[in-house]
Order: C-alpha cells, then structure tokens, then sequence
C-alpha cells in the first residue's frame, strides 16, 4: 500500500461547514498521468505514488471521511492495495488506437450510487483513436464484496456509442441524485442520464442545442453550483483540424435539460482544458496542442453581457502547453504541464480575477517516476461548490515505489568471490494490459562493484562477483523507480581468502574462556576446529565460538583450524583464581570496625564500592559494602555486611527489643504498636514518629530504632491489610469418589476466618441427603455412596468485618459426582 494511504489518516484534522451537504473529502486522493497522485487530507497539498497509468481522464473515490476506496482510468480499476478489482478490467475505455492504454479526455466519472451505499457507477467513454467506436458504458463496484476491497459486479455496460471524450456530472436539487451529461459526436446532443436511489435511467433526456461537435477531444465541465456547462470541442487529423469555439451553456438541475448561452469567440477555437471557478463565477479555459498564446484564459461571467466577458478575457500565458484544469477540495484549481516541464500548476484563489487569481506556474514539479500527462481526475463538480478547511500539516511522502533497499554481501571464503542478495520492499500494483513500458512487480537493480563497470541485475535473486585481488570495495545499489533511480545504497565491502582469527576473554582458573571467532564471515558450511590445550576431556570444539573451563593456571597454546586449512595460534595464560570474601560483621554503635582482606594479595589492586582504593575499610555505619580485586584482567567481587551487635552485647544497657509478630488486619480497622510507655530512651520510627508507640492502620513494614545511650537496637513489624467484607472462596464442582485419592472429596475452602459454618447437599429432586458443619462432602450419605449425578449444595457461614462485626454469607452451586 502506498505511503499516503498508509499515513494520511494520521494527518486528516478537518473542519466542514454545517451547510455543507456533502464532507467533500469524496475526492481527497487523486491518481492521474504516469503514477502521480495528491493527497488532499492535510493542510498542505502532497504529492505521491499512484498506479494510475493513463494519458489523459481517470477518477477516484474516497470515504467522506477520506479512505481512499479505489482508482479507474476508465479500463481498469484498482483497489486501495493498488491490485486490480476482481473483473476489474476492460470497463470501456481501453483505447486499441493508442497502445491500449486510456486516451479519452474524460475517460472515467465516478458515481457514488444515491440507494445503496457500498454501490459505485463507473462511466466511462472510448477514445477518438478508436473513432469512440464503444461509446459511453457504465460498471458497478460493490465495495462490501472482497473483504472490503470492492469487486466489479457488473460491467462495461453500453449506454450510447458513439459519443465524444467527455463526461460531466453535477448533483440534482436534493443534494443526492445525480445528472451524467455527455455529448454525441457530429451532432450538437447532450445525452443527460438520471441516477437516483432506484439506480441509473438508461434512457437520457436529449437537448439538441449549440454547435455540431464534429471533433470528441476536449473537457465538458459544470460549474460547481451545477447551473452551466461548458463545452470544449476539438480533433486532430479525424475529423476537424482546427476545432470549434468554446460554448457556455444553462443548466436546468430540475428537468436535466441544456441550453446554449453564448459562443466564446475570443478565445483560440480547440481548446483542452475547462473548469469553472468555486464560486461558479469565473470560467478558465485552456489550451493543449499547438499553442503559441492563451495557454490559460479567464473569464469574468459576473459581468453579466456576452460582449463584456470576452472583451474582459485575462490571458495567463505560462509558456507551455497546458493539459487538464480541476478544483481541488482545498478550493484551489490545478492545471497539468505538459510537454516535458513536468509539473502541476494552481490559482491558489480561482474565485479572484487576473493577477488577484493567485497563479503559481511550477507549483509541484514531477520527480522521477511520476510523469506528466494532459490529464486530471474527473468528478461530481458539486463536490468542490465549498472549499473545504482543513488543518494540520503533514510530512512529505517518499515519492518511490521503494518502500526499503538494502543488500546483504558474503564471502565464498576459498577465493575472491562475494555473494550479493537484495533485500528490497516496494510497491506492486496490477496492469490487465495496455500501459507501455509500466512498473512490473519484478524492478530492475544497478550494480556497481567500484573495480568494474555498471551492471543491471533484474530481480531480486543474488548475484556474485569475483574480485582480481584482496581489499575494502565500495559498492553501490541502484533501484529503478521507472526510468530513473529511485533509491541509492552504499557500501564498504571487504574482500579477502579465509583467514583463522579468534580472541578470548579473561582466563582464571575455574571460569569459563570464552573464545570469540573472528574470522572472515563465510557461508554457510565452514567448519571449525579447536583445541584448547588442555589435556583431558573437553579439549577440543567444533562450535564457532566456544567456552572452555581450565582448572590448573598456566600457559596453554589454543589453535583455531577454520576448512581444515587455515589455522590460528594463540599463547593463553590462565591465571590463579582470587579469593571472594562473603562476611557478616558485628559492631557496636559508635564503635568503628575495620575488614577487608587479612593480606596483600601479590599483583593485585582494589576498590571498594566508597571509591576508596586501600586493601581494608573502615567503616563506623551498618550497611553492604563490596570489594572488587582486580590481577591480569580476572576480577573478584567480595561483599561485607555490617550490623549493629546486640547494644546488650555492648554495655548491658538495653535488651533486645520486639514489637511483636507479624499480622493482617481488616481494612479500616487499627491498633497500637510499640513498646511499653515506661521505655527509656530516644524513639525514631520510619515513618517519622519519635514516640514509644504509634497507630496502625495501613500495610506496611513498621521499623522502630532506639537509642539508650551509646547503644542502638531496631525491630521491624509487617502488617498486611485485607478486605474483611468480602471473602474468595474455592469450591471444586467435579468430585471421583472412587478411593484412589485424587478428587475423592467436595472441600469449600475460604480466604476468610469463618465460624458457624454449615453446608446442606440434595439431590435433583431436592431431598436433603447431607448436612455437616464442616466444609466437606465425600460424597456418600451414611455409608452408602450416592448415584453419579448432578446434587446442589448451600452453604452458609459467618466470617468477623472490621470493627469486630460479624458478616453472614451464602453460597450455592451443583457438584458432578462421577464414578
């Protein structure tokens, strides 16, 4: 899936008027000329990858909440995965006159339809290349099919044939039903189709009116208020050379019939692209073919009189031929460039005249892969009546069919051959047919290994390449987004004959030597060989990088053969291992004490965990203190834990103290914990309190020091708090009292401390057949067993609350007794 489908929900903060009828973002994405698309959904414009493939028309349709749903160029329709729809190809548009690729200036409208939610009409129209031999036909997605994705469920279905490259559509008065206006070929009929909640009307109301359109070529375009039309009419070399003169023409919303208003004779006869401001008072028209003026022209209809709008014409010359002309659902109106410029351009304020218009020529320029065509997706123009204001600004999309590039290399090791493997994640999308040199779902790649020339590899499969001589290389991957270079890696590769090479950790008697394998990474197959040199068992290893215990100090000599033909020594020396100390140590308070090791320990330095770095501490507080010795890189960490001795082991002034053991109590009860108010001396409890005693009424570890004197003593008391109104309980409800001891017994256990306990158990017909007031059941009444069945129990017991209250509780339940 491409990268502003994947992302633009993150981005999509809109704003739509109350009065709007419809959210708009119907026409958030756009596919259109050689893999562009726009993505609408932020405050900022973006421009991505699309699978469109198409000279000229196409349409979109997206949610009103703006998910794009899926892409046609008239011929083909594509999900939102960018795969073609299941029957989703040969819908009428494919142009046999031009390479089977769509060649119709308005090959394809999308029509949401007004009755069925997930249901869309694509129209579509054939090209004056195939003489427009199939006409108009219509084809019907159904998006609830395909797991979502939509399948074409009825298609190409032919409305009228021949009629010229043009299609228009505009809501009716309700806001709902739409009108599809065409136009015939050598005559002057437009052809207005209904499409209301009971589908489409087949048979079109006709209006012969205005000039006879002997060529197809050019835009037929409503104004968004859906109250004119304009009609453009041209051909090259079929049937009329230079064309007609752009038309304007009414639009009656209620019947569906048009009109012809007036002729634009000031403007060049033939011209391409049409669109009308969104406030439907300003008309703009363009030139595609052959134009040395009026690239772009502006009309003011505010005026009021034929003669005034075209002696008023504003001219914008952008020096190029200009293709399509469409409003964007931000209220800007884009135009194509074409004839290698490559670009979109916009009127950033369409509904402003001349210069007030806001033109920007080189608004988007295309980079390689996208390229430029005459045309732009095709619409309901209602859709773009109220701008919409969005915000919210996006980052820029990665305009590549390459999602990730990358490659792996790997030494064949006996020479100087390297093995190259593309690990790539891109784009594919389907093409049924048509589409002259399209993306395939196989790119092609570029390699270049720095000591030869430039070599395309297509797929994905891995290459070798032999190198003259041993060294570092650089090497460069080129992935080809269509005709250019869509994503560059590079990198430093080494390049050398196996070659033994390992290190080693720290060697002391009694711990583990781990020897690390450091030689060429080769494929998969090389053989290792080790000896330790350490006579006995356990001395050798075929592992890549093993470990190896010694038990003697000494100089051992550790050889790596790697395929049986390189080797590697090296001299290890393993050393004595160091003492580890682990003492509890007693003092009296205020009385310092001195630890650490007895002697110096030859080649050895030390450091205690204060920073101190002397062979012994001395310490005068209680608490852990550690010891790392450190001889020939072998470590050893020792640990001193020091304690307050008993102060009555100290000076006979104080006894052992105990605040008793620990407890649980209910919430929301609490109780007195200390010692004896007639306790002398200094009190200092955790929490901060310096009294004998303290109240308890939370969970906790209580810890209490007293001082008498140059003495101290502490204690410590856990309490636990638990919920006393309620209990857990655990009752097995399947018991096999058959005697081999396992589940011969119904136990009721409780995390309560209950009393007055009673339990009565009968059988499906509600006969007492046991009663006890303890809280088990064997299952037998009296000495005789019971019938394997389902019997019911009631249990009823009392447990203590806090406060001292006593709670009742019950329980019922059924047993399985099985035998």
């Amino acid at each position: 899936m491409s990268a502003f489908f994947k992302y633009a929900g993150l981005c999509l903060l809109f704003v739509v008027s109350s009065t709007a009828l419809h959210a708009q973002y119907e026409a958030a994405h756009w596919a259109f000329g050689t893999y562009a698309g726009l993505d609408f959904t932020c405050a900022n414009t973006r421009l991505d990858i699309s699978p469109f493939f198409g000279l000229e028309g196409g349409s979109t349709m997206s949610t009103p909440d703006g998910k794009l749903l899926f892409i046609t160029n008239g011929d083909q329709v594509w999900n939102k995965d960018f795969r073609i729809m299941p029957n989703g190809s040969d819908l009428g548009a494919q142009c046999l006159g031009f390479g089977d690729n769509p060649s119709s200036t308005q090959s394809a409208l999308i029509v949401p339809h007004p009755g069925n939610s997930n249901q869309y009409y694509i129209f579509s129209t054939d090209c004056a290349e195939d003489y427009f031999a199939d006409g108009l036909n219509y084809s019907i997605v159904d998006m609830s099919l395909n797991n979502g994705l939509g399948d074409v469920i009825l298609k190409k279905q032919t409305l009228r044939a021949p009629v010229a490259e043009k299609i228009a559509a505009v809501f009716q008065p309700n806001g709902k039903d739409v009108w599809l206006v065409s136009h015939g070929i050598r005559n002057n009929e437009f052809y207005t189709y209904s499409i209301t909640s009971a589908g489409l009307n087949p048979t079109p109301i006709v209006s012969a009116t205005g000039q006879v359109h002997t060529g197809g070529r050019g835009y037929l375009k409503f104004s968004p208020n859906g109250q004119r039309l304009v009609a453009n009419s041209f051909e090259i070399g079929y049937y009329n050379s230079d064309g007609i003169y752009p038309e304007l023409f009414k639009f009656d919303k209620n019947t569906g019939k048009v009109t012809s208003d007036f002729v634009i004779t000031s403007s060049l006869r033939g011209m391409y692209g049409a669109s009308f401001s969104p406030n439907s008072k300003v008309l703009y028209l363009a030139c595609a073919w052959l134009c040395t003026e009026q690239n772009i022209v502006q009309y003011d209809l505010s005026l009021g009189t034929p003669d005034l709008i075209m002696s008023k014409r504003q001219t914008m010359s952008v020096w190029t031929e200009v293709g399509a002309l469409q409003l964007g659902i931000d209220g800007r109106l884009y135009f194509q460039l074409y004839n290698g410029d490559g670009g979109l351009g916009v009127f950033t304020n369409p509904n402003g005249i001349g210069a007030d218009a806001g033109m920007i020529r080189d608004f988007i320029k295309y980079p390689c892969p996208i390229a430029t065509g005459y045309g732009l997706p095709n619409y309901i123009e209602s859709y773009f009546e109220k701008p919409l204001v969005r915000s919210g600004t996006c980052p820029a999309l990665p305009v590549s069919f390459f999602r990730n590039v990358d490659f792996t290399s790997k030494s064949v090791c006996e020479n100087l051959t390297v093995e190259f493997a593309i690990q790539a994640d891109y784009i594919q999308f389907d093409h049924a047919h048509g589409d002259y040199n399209a993306w395939s779902a196989t790119p092609n790649y570029g390699w270049d290994f720095e000591n030869q020339g430039y070599y395309v590899n297509p797929g994905t499969d891995p290459i070798t390449h032999d190198y003259p001589t041993p060294g570092k290389y650089t090497v460069t991957l080129r992935a080809y987004d269509y005709f250019c270079f869509g994503t560059t890696v590079q990198k430093d590769v080494g390049v050398s004959i196996l070659e033994a090479k390992f290190s080693y950790t720290v060697a002391c008697v009694g711990h583990a030597v781990n020897f690390k394998n450091e030689s060429l990474d080769c494929e998969e197959g090389t053989t290792w060989a080790w000896d330790f040199g350490d006579p006995g068992p356990g001395n050798t290893s075929t592992l890549s990088d093993p470990v190896h215990v010694y038990s003697r100090a000494g100089t051992y000599e550790v050889t790596l053969t790697a395929n049986g033909t390189s080797v590697k020594k090296i001299k290890v020396e393993v050393v004595e291992d160091l003492p580890v100390l682990q003492e509890d140590i007693d003092f009296c308070f205020a009385t310092p004490v001195t630890f650490g090791p007895t002697s110096d320990i030859p080649g050895a330095t030390y450091q205690w965990s204060d920073g101190s770095s002397q062979r012994q501490l001395t310490a005068g507080d209680p608490g852990e203190y550690s010891l790392v010795i450190t001889r020939n890189q072998c470590l050893a960490e020792s640990k001193f834990n020091l304690h307050y001795r008993d102060c009555a082991q100290c000076d006979g002034l104080l006894k052992s103290i105990s605040l008793g053991s620990d407890t649980v109590i209910c919430d929301g009860d609490s109780f007195s914990m200390g010692l004896p108010e007639t306790t002398p001396g200094t009190f200092d409890w955790r929490n901060g309190a310096t009294t004998s005693r303290i109240q308890v009424d939370k969970a906790g570890t209580y810890s209490l020091k007293l001082t008498q004197g140059n003495c101290v003593t502490s204690a410590s008391r856990a309490v636990d708090v638990k919920n006393c109104e309620t209990c857990n309980d655990f009752i097995a409800n399947i018991i096999t009292p058959n005697g081999d001891g396992k589940n011969d017994t119904f136990i009721f256990t409780s995390d309560c401390d209950y009393d007055q306990f009673r339990m009565h158990v009968v059988n499906r017909w509600g006969k007492t057949i046991y009663t006890s007031a303890t809280p088990s059941w064997n299952g037998i009444t009296g000495t005789d067993p019971n019938a394997s069945g389902i019997y019911y129990y009631s249990i009823e017991y009392s447990h203590p609350g806090a406060h001292g209250r006593k709670i009742a509780e019950r329980r019922k339940g059924w047993i399985h007794v099985v035998k």
